[in-house]
């Protein structure tokens, strides 16, 4: 489209507002000498870093350089303690089952995809705790030693 070489990727939305707010908007814009889209964009973003939302951090990522938002920092941290848990869990179910048998092998196998997503998460996250890494070479270890 072209139209908004100033953004990055972008998506239009449209939405209606009652015309008084509308005319109130359109006024300050043209107080300011900017587009009432691009004053829309500002008051957007005001809102979002108010609610710290907007601050990225910078990750090191695959010899470049990556920003995360807060949100997706969060979410992703959210998503590693559950899956930390699960392993911790699942780590403790090994034992019930007799090994080879097809619950053994769906915990095991279940500990492998969970470990995989860590540390997939820990490489967009950047670096983890060492408690953390212990956890999953500990879980990696026991999933190891129970194959063997």
């Amino acid at each position: 489209m072209g139209r908004y070489p100033k953004l990055g990727p972008y998506k239009v939305v449209s939405f209606a507002i009652e015309i008084d707010k509308y005319q109130i908007l359109k006024e300050i814009a043209f107080q300011k000498g900017k587009a009432l889209s691009d004053l829309l964009r500002e008051i957007i973003d005001d809102y979002l870093k108010s609610h710290g939302l907007m601050k990225a951090e910078v990750v090191a990522m695959s010899g470049g350089i990556k920003t995360l938002s807060m949100i997706e920092q969060k979410l992703l941290s959210s998503e590693l303690k559950e899956i930390m848990l699960d392993l911790e869990h699942l780590a403790k179910r090994i034992n019930q089952y007799p090994k080879g048998t097809i619950s053994w092998y769906d915990v095991i196998e279940r500990m492998r995809s969970k470990i995989k997503r860590a540390l997939a998460i820990i490489q967009k996250l950047g670096i983890p705790s060492d408690k953390t890494l212990q956890k999953l070479k500990h879980y990696s270890e026991l999933v190891d030693n129970a194959l063997s």
